[in-house]
């Protein structure tokens, strides 16, 4: 499966580590050991989060267990409560064009520095292997300087990274342009803001990350 950026409807307002799961979902989840089929991030399930940060997404059909940031990817329009705060984020990254990586690929990028970046800040810096955290920043700053913009896709007529011009053009395509969804929009990309999800990723962090964390100390 393909996860390219898509405009579809959430059931829920806003991505959020609170939303809960249905019974029907809980068990997919579980079927899937709570691992998320895009980025391939294993979320551990408690009694306060049974969501553990993973969503069931329906794409042409078939469902699939994501995690809210894979899942975003999927629904362009929803804004975030993952900010610690009660305000809705409606910056919820960027697109590109980058076929080096797959979308999965950029999300564990993305994920992991900025829970390597937290972990740190929380421990005041003590005690880090740094040779292991620069080498996580190599390939955040690799990522970073090599993407291209989505005004490469010129058959689409866009000229930004921002989000707006291709929802757009995503929600009024044709049957005839949907029929080839993956040729047309194959080669975008979601760099999500991990900022506006960090509730998630600090639950991440608290309950997911120890293989992470053992290389960081």
């Amino acid at each position: 499966m393909k996860y390219i950026p898509r405009v579809l409807t959430s059931r829920f307002d806003a991505a959020s580590l609170n939303n809960l799961p249905t019974k029907g979902e809980f068990a997919l989840m579980k079927q899937h050991k709570f691992t998320c089929q895009c980025c391939r991030i294993i979320c551990v399930p408690t009694k306060k989060y049974m969501s553990a940060g993973l969503e069931v997404v329906t794409i042409n059909k078939v469902k699939h267990v994501l995690c809210i940031l894979c899942a975003q990817s999927q629904y362009l329009e929803r804004p975030s409560l993952s900010n610690g705060g009660n305000t809705p984020d409606s910056n919820i990254g960027v697109l590109t064009v980058y076929e080096n990586y797959t979308q999965g690929e950029i999300i564990a990028i993305c994920r992991d520095i900025h829970i390597a970046r937290l972990f740190i800040a929380n421990n005041g810096g003590r005690g880090i292997n740094r040779a292991a955290y620069q080498a996580m920043e190599d390939v955040y700053n690799d990522f970073y300087n090599n993407v291209g913009s989505i005004q490469n896709i010129t058959a689409l007529g866009i000229k930004s990274q921002h989000i707006s011009g291709y929802v757009s053009i995503y929600k009024y395509a044709s049957p005839k342009l949907m029929e080839n969804e993956e040729k047309v929009f194959g080669k975008v990309r979601y760099i999500p803001n991990t900022k506006a999800f960090e509730d998630v990723l600090n639950y991440w962090l608290s309950t997911s990350y120890e293989p992470i964390i053992q290389k960081l100390t």
